[in-house]
């Protein structure tokens, strides 16, 4: 099944990558380095996840997923950040505060980054409710 993806991080060889896994998975996956610009098209097209680095120097990721979260409060998203940065307590409640329904620590593989995004989508699976 193909999913558009929106991908945010400042490091445009991290960007690369992803898109390349996610590719070869079958999605549909555009990048951005900046919040800014990720906050432009998703205006612009539907995606269905957004993937975003905590970390950046415009406009940190707690607040990119916050605006994202507003405008499009079905959409899942992942969250993603260095190892260290993302396993404080404070980072990890921030970016759930803020949204995040996984998270994705740096570095990763394919397989990690893969099923990180089967757990954000099923995060957004309502269970109907039987018996009414």
């Amino acid at each position: 099944m193909s999913r558009k993806i929106l991908i945010v991080d400042d490091d445009p060889s991290v960007c690369a990558t992803m898109k390349y896994i996610l590719g070869r998975a079958g999605n549909e996956v555009r990048t951005s380095v900046s919040a800014s610009e990720a906050l432009s098209l998703a205006q612009k097209d539907q995606f269905d996840l957004l993937i975003s680095d905590l970390v950046m120097p415009e406009q940190d990721g707690i607040e990119l997923i916050r605006k994202f979260k507003n405008a499009f409060p079905r959409k899942p998203i992942v969250a993603m950040s260095g190892g260290a940065r993302l396993g404080t307590p404070d980072t990890l409640s921030s970016a759930h505060a803020a949204g995040a329904d996984a998270l994705l620590p740096k570095p990763f593989d394919a397989d990690s980054l893969l099923t990180v995004i089967e757990v954000a989508f099923a995060k957004q699976i309502r269970p109907l409710r039987s018996g009414s």
